[in-house]
């Protein structure tokens, strides 16, 4: 890609602030007029420590994408003249700073680290300075050597201190420029898997980086466990992937620690390639326009950092993040867990379904089948990883009870679990959803019901389309998504001693919702603070 597309992008899209028809799915505006980049100097290698074939001395590639207010190069924009952004002045800061690790493109090509300006822009102009990593100097590392992901993640690590070297270099552009305590990582794909190990690499040392936040999309969980640090974890994945349709970066989300916030985004319609700038995969085709796979990415990390890494909420990130905020016509599903909850049922271990984590017992004799299952099995759509519960009924009437010993959950704020529909059960319809009623006692024998159509819309019918044959299993998956239930909407009773919580399946059909029968996965019903 040439200089003056770069430029072109970086006036149209950022200093414009288009939204292309999305009014509150992303910031409006952006904080600075200009982005500049410099690349890496030719001649930088980095030798490997995790093992590889041949050398382990490689080239060490990269683009850096900043904000800036560079007076010359806003004058040569007043005047018409397409400035030159190449190694612009940066704007004070500092900056928070972000790594970014690609994905397997287009294989043998040299620039696929440049394929996601959309994302590297967008988050530089709300001032982050981004650094998008050359990952195919390990290309050639396959199984017999992880696929190359610890290296890819090696790699992204030494990003993160090359630049902190640059911070203290009194010659650099990025001199006193960059928040160093500040670091946050997105990886894509195989640079998904890349972000995730270094995640957990970095918590292993004993002098860490300040690595306060890392986001996925479609990554690989081949050769790495899920996150095992106090790190928060947004990933994105979409419906019709047609290049990872087996659900791995579900797995790798759905059993990362509890130990920070972890947020999970389905969005029907996207696929695994279209959230970069212009690649394409000839097994995969779109439902959502590639616009709108950046609208997601841009506008979700961007809410993510500005919490995680800045402490801000620039535009409601607790509507965003939840959410309630809508794409145009895009359908997307949020799995959102904190780490400060108080825990009613898991699921697990298996085998005691009828006792639940706060030692009480379960009721679900009015059901057709109430049991715990490991809901990992993809043959039967499960994308989750551990054990849950799951709840069929066919009868207006029919309901599951948790009963537990009194609970003051007067320091939580929610109501909280996670449910999908199951496909391929013929107490669901297709594409149709469910509503149900969740009901709150106290000791007292007071009750209080929601339904949770109030919520969301009620429970979703999985994906049936997609990239991928309709034989496959991983056609369409039973991913959970998270409702969460403000305390407060629970009236006239005493949440300073809870003791029961029912599912009531007592809704009648209405339009777009089969409700008198269902089969359902439900997961992670707890107390939970927003």
């Amino acid at each position: 890609m040439k200089i003056h597309k770069y430029i072109k992008i970086a006036i149209v899209v950022i200093s414009t602030g288009l939204l292309k028809g999305c009014d509150s799915c992303r910031p409006d505006q952006s904080n600075f007029a200009l982005i500049g980049f410099q690349d890496i100097p030719s001649g930088e290698t980095y030798t490997v420590v995790e093992d590889i074939p041949g050398d382990q001395t490689i080239d060490f590639i990269g683009r850096v994408y900043y904000p800036s207010y560079d007076e010359d190069a806003i004058q040569d924009i007043a005047d018409g003249i397409d400035p030159d952004l190449n190694g612009v002045e940066v704007s004070e800061g500092p900056h928070p700073l972000i790594i970014f690790g690609h994905g397997q493109y287009s294989v043998g090509a040299p620039n696929n680290y440049l394929g996601m300006t959309n994302l590297m822009h967008h988050l530089a102009s709300w001032g982050y300075i981004c650094i998008s990593v050359n990952l195919d100097v390990l290309q050639g590392q396959w199984a017999s050597h992880q696929q190359g992901i610890p290296q890819r993640g090696e790699l992204m690590l030494h990003a993160a201190d090359f630049m902190i070297a640059q911070n203290s270099n009194s010659s650099s552009i990025f001199h006193n420029r960059i928040d160093v305590n500040k670091i946050g990582l997105i990886g894509h794909s195989r640079g998904g898997g890349g972000a995730v190990s270094a995640v957990n690499a970095n918590g292993s040392i004993s002098s860490p980086r300040p690595i306060e936040a890392v986001a996925t999309i479609s990554p690989v969980d081949f050769f790495v466990q899920p996150v095992q640090e106090a790190v928060p974890h947004i990933s994105l994945y979409g419906t019709w992937d047609g290049d990872l349709s087996s659900g791995h970066g579900v797995r790798l989300w759905s059993g990362g620690t509890r130990q920070a916030d972890k947020l999970f985004v389905e969005i029907y319609g996207a696929n695994h390639f279209h959230f970069t700038d212009s690649e394409n995969y000839a097994g995969e085709v779109e439902d959502i326009t590639r616009d709108e796979h950046h609208e997601l990415s841009q506008g979700f990390f961007n809410a993510f950092f500005d919490k995680h890494i800045k402490g801000l909420d620039r535009y409601d990130w607790p509507l965003y993040l939840t959410g309630q905020r809508r794409i145009n016509s895009v359908d997307y599903y949020i799995q959102y867990l904190t780490n400060d909850f108080r825990s009613i049922d898991t699921g697990g271990p298996l085998g005691t379904e009828t006792t639940n984590n706060l030692g009480g017992a379960n009721d679900g004799t009015s059901l057709v089948l109430f049991d715990d299952k490991q809901l990992t099995t993809s043959s039967e759509h499960f994308y989750n990883a551990g054990p849950g519960l799951i709840a069929h009924w066919d009868a207006n009437g029919d309901e599951l009870l948790f009963n537990f010993p009194n609970q003051n959950a007067s320091a939580y704020s929610h109501l909280n679990f996670r449910l999908s529909q199951r496909p391929d059960i013929s107490l669901n319809t297709a594409d149709r959803k469910k509503n149900f009623k969740v009901e709150l006692r106290d000791a007292t024998g007071a009750t209080s019901n929601v339904a949770i159509s109030n919520y969301l819309d009620g429970l979703q019918y999985p994906d049936e389309n997609g990239s991928i044959s309709s034989a496959s299993s991983s056609q369409f998956k039973s991913i959970p998504r998270t409702y969460r239930i403000p305390l407060s909407d629970f009236t006239g009773i005493d949440i300073t001693q809870l003791n029961r919580v029912t599912l009531k399946f007592d809704e009648a059909n209405t339009t777009g919702f089969d409700n008198t029968s269902g089969a359902i996965a439900l997961d992670d019903l707890e107390f939970t603070k927003i």
